[in-house]
């Protein structure tokens, strides 16, 4: 859609979403506004907030019973960097060049030989960098409470081997201290993984059409959006914040 007095369309969808019954769907709709996010998942919920946030009004369109989407699912990990109030509290150093890096590092090696990071689209990704700890504090003042874990999780781990009882996760007699560093460590637990395709953006998750035009009115983030092979909240969050600020920006 264009931007001439025409409501904006964020495409911020929230994928599996379940069908329902069509009994209670209405014949007829006169809602008007700014900007209409469809899903209502990780990144549509944020694009809708930061573009209210922006003066814009706003439609969130969910396909479910509820909202959620995928988030719903999720492990609950939400990679954002770049220098949070977080990462400042406990004397972490990070930028988004670091992030930038770390996301574009050819080294970085799968389980099946592919450094999979080289298919980033290099924009995105130095978009989602900058705007990573942004979106961080944005979730913050919107009510998400991050756990707070203080770096000393390694001595809290060794007390539990000497125990033998593991009090923050329940493992079954864990029997083996970290003791030499460096140490490693892996997110592992059931969830829903992340999409391989989606729609072509820019940095500003405008989506653009075959030839790199802008297709105007129309925005995408999240796993709906291709050029970022990364899943996780993070890439999710960040997106509808950037999409939700930047459709608003384009109100007439």
């Amino acid at each position: 859609m264009t931007h001439s007095g025409e409501p904006q369309v964020t495409s911020a969808f929230g994928p599996g979403a379940l069908g329902v019954g069509i009994g209670d769907m209405p014949d007829h709709w006169d809602l008007v506004a700014d900007i209409v996010v469809i899903g209502a998942g990780a990144t549509g919920l944020p694009a809708a907030i930061a573009a209210r946030d922006a003066g814009a009004s706003v439609i969130v369109v969910e396909a479910n019973y509820d909202i959620g989407g995928h988030a719903i699912l999720s492990g609950g990990n939400v990679p954002l960097g770049g220098g949070t109030s977080a990462q400042r509290k406990y004397g972490i150093a990070d930028s988004p060049a670091l992030v930038f890096a770390d996301l574009t590092d050819w080294t970085i090696v799968q389980p099946n030989g592919w450094p999979d990071y080289r298919y980033n689209d290099r924009a995105v990704m130095r978009a989602f960098a900058d705007h990573a700890a942004e979106a961080y504090e944005f979730l913050v003042a919107n009510g998400v409470r991050f756990k707070d874990v203080p770096p000393d999780t390694v001595a809290r781990y060794n007390t539990f081997v000497d125990t033998d009882v593991d009090t923050d996760f329940g493992k079954p007699r864990p029997q083996y201290k970290l003791q030499t560093p460096p140490f490693y460590a892996t997110w592992s637990t059931p969830l829903v993984h992340d999409t391989r395709a989606g729609l072509r953006i820019n940095a500003q998750c405008q989506v653009v059409d075959m030839d790199g035009q802008v297709i105007l009115g129309l925005y995408c983030g999240g796993e709906s959006a291709g050029g970022f092979n990364q899943h996780g909240l993070g890439r999710c969050t960040a997106q509808g914040y950037m999409a939700g600020k930047y459709a608003a920006l384009e109100r007439p």
